[in-house]
């Protein structure tokens, strides 16, 4: 039985068009490293400011503190900026899907390498709101990559939002990714994974990772037979 669905957000439930993925490399690019798109991609998912430092190793850069400041600093109030710009969106059907899920008796909780700043300014944009049990709320839990000890592909995120929201065995967990990175923090926390492909990973790089499944659109988690007896209660 399932209880609760941790879902990725940008590239999973929101497309924001790869801004993310852009204005990250972009960060390290300032500083003088290049990187390839297979030195890129595991950092994709990942805590941005663990991501920026690793990258810039992966530069050839000794990655100073102050750099590492410089280059983060500068991803925030650029992803503000360009977020403002261009206002990511919900994939459609996404909302629909939380209803249901939480019709059915399943939490939905977001999980995301994003700041809790960057995180509140998204949700606040996309008007979703949070409050467990609340029938009238879009999510009952979030956990942000600052909020806890190491991200992804740790899997403190995801017993997080487990502890926030009263679920006891990760056998009843789902987590819904676009990355690598959040399919192997799926399988370190030992929940069932499920890849989707319309982020930052192509289904090749998904499939090498331990998962259930793999989805073109997110929206498609509601077919998965586990759920077939939860649609009687929508």
């Amino acid at each position: 039985m399932v209880e609760l669905v941790a879902f990725d957000i940008a590239g999973t439930v929101v497309d924001e068009g790869g801004i993310v993925y852009e204005v990250l490399r972009e960060s390290v690019e300032r500083a003088g490293v290049t990187v390839s798109e297979e030195q890129f991609l595991p950092w994709t998912g990942m805590e941005k400011r663990t991501a920026i430092a690793n990258l810039l190793r992966l530069g050839r850069a000794v990655p100073t503190e102050a750099m590492v400041d410089d280059a983060f600093v500068w991803f925030t109030r650029e992803l503000d900026r360009r977020y403002r710009e261009n206002p990511p969106q919900p994939f459609p059907g996404v909302e629909e899907l939380f209803v249901n899920l939480r019709a059915g008796g399943v939490k939905v909780a977001l999980t995301t390498g994003f700041t809790s700043d960057v995180t509140d300014a998204l949700l606040a944009g996309l008007g979703w709101t949070v409050g467990d049990g609340d029938p009238d709320a879009t999510l009952d839990a979030v956990c942000t990559g600052d909020e806890v000890a190491a991200s992804r592909p740790y899997p403190y995120m995801i017993h997080t939002v487990m502890q926030r929201t009263g679920t006891e065995s990760v056998s009843a967990v789902i987590a819904v990714g676009d990355t690598r990175a959040d399919l192997d923090a799926a399988h370190n926390a030992g929940v069932t994974g499920v890849g989707v492909t319309t982020g930052a990973c192509a289904r090749t790089e998904l499939a090498a990772r331990p998962h259930r499944s793999i989805l073109d659109a997110v929206v498609e988690l509601w077919a998965d037979p586990v759920f077939e007896n939860y649609a009687d209660a929508v």
